[in-house]
């Protein structure tokens, strides 16, 4: 793969040379910059990479976002779960944050990134891998080495009931908006729902923080922003505060509880400057 390296300044105000701004990559892994990362990339940007490997079973695209620095709130980078942009989102990004990791469900992915007329920042890192069956292995995420300590402590240091952690995690919220909606995990190939027993305002943080806003705003039981469907993967969730994921957290273990969907909890993120990224 190509990394564009940008070594000479450029007056202001005038045009920076060309740099890619999409295209269609393929091979069993690479790297997909913004223009001119880690340089500020350029105004009215609309770039589309449309990742494809070649079809089999069981084919699945990681997709690790390793950096991102761009406008919250007006630049976006967005991954889909195929080749266009009507394909299911798996996350809609914008200001800053580290490793967020999303799999596809099919051989392509489409990565759209796009920026306004007025503000730009430094962008983003992407790398990719084409896995296969249940292969999860991986090259080493580059992160800030205070992020690497940060995010190991928080984790070792969280109390829990269980150590099966599942390396394709993933949460979203469903049945709101983008930053509101009904918790929902993905589990042993499967998404569902998590428990209101035992819920709190330090769940609901680890929770927006994992989907990349700054903190929570509030969070609800019952079911609040509708039932889900399939299993419950979690009750009694008790985390700190300061876990990196939701599934760090104390639980009674995958699959265990004693709740019906009646009791799905819902949690509210904190919108507005503070927002970093977003996943529905």
């Amino acid at each position: 793969t190509t990394v564009w390296e940008v070594t000479t300044e450029w007056p202001w105000g005038t045009a920076p040379p060309p740099v890619p701004c999409g295209g269609y990559v393929t091979g069993p892994s690479g790297v997909i910059e913004s223009p001119y990362y880690p340089n500020p990339y350029f105004n009215n940007a609309d770039c589309q990479w449309v990742i494809s490997a070649t079809q089999g079973y069981n084919v699945t695209i990681q997709v690790v976002v390793e950096h991102y620095d761009i406008e919250a709130g007006y630049d976006y980078l967005n991954v889909h779960d195929g080749r266009w942009s009507s394909s299911y989102r798996l996350a809609r990004l914008t200001g800053s944050g580290y490793s967020r990791y999303y799999y596809s469900s099919s051989n392509e992915v489409l990565i759209h990134f796009t920026s306004d007329s007025i503000v730009v920042a430094n962008g983003f890192r992407i790398r990719y891998q084409v896995l296969h069956g249940t292969d999860v292995s991986e090259q080493p995420t580059t992160a800030p080495d205070n992020w690497w300590w940060t995010t190991a402590w928080n984790n070792w240091w969280s109390p829990a009931y269980h150590t099966d952690y599942y390396p394709n995690f993933q949460i979203q919220l469903r049945g709101g908006s983008y930053y509101y909606g009904r918790v929902e995990v993905y589990y042993n190939g499967q998404w569902g729902t998590v428990c209101d027993d035992g819920f709190n305002w330090r769940d609901a943080r680890v929770v927006c923080r994992e989907l990349g806003f700054s903190d929570y705003s509030t969070y609800y039981s019952n079911a609040y922003y509708g039932q889900g469907s399939g299993p419950i993967w979690m009750d009694e969730v008790g985390c700190s505060g300061y876990e990196s994921s939701l599934q760090y957290c104390s639980h009674l273990g995958w699959g265990n509880h004693d709740c019906g969907h009646y009791e799905d909890v819902s949690v509210v993120c904190a919108i507005g400057t503070t927002q970093r990224a977003v996943v529905i």
